[in-house]
């Protein structure tokens, strides 16, 4: 039950973290396009 509990709140976790790397990537790249970067 516990361990369930734990499994399903990393991949919560694990997608916001995927989900920030996404948004860190696309903002470099719109910086990069505009030559800010």
């Amino acid at each position: 039950m516990t361990y369930t509990l734990l499994g399903s709140q990393n991949m919560d976790l694990s997608r916001s973290l995927v989900r920030n790397k996404q948004l860190e990537n696309s903002t470099k790249q719109e910086l990069s396009a505009e030559g800010i970067m």
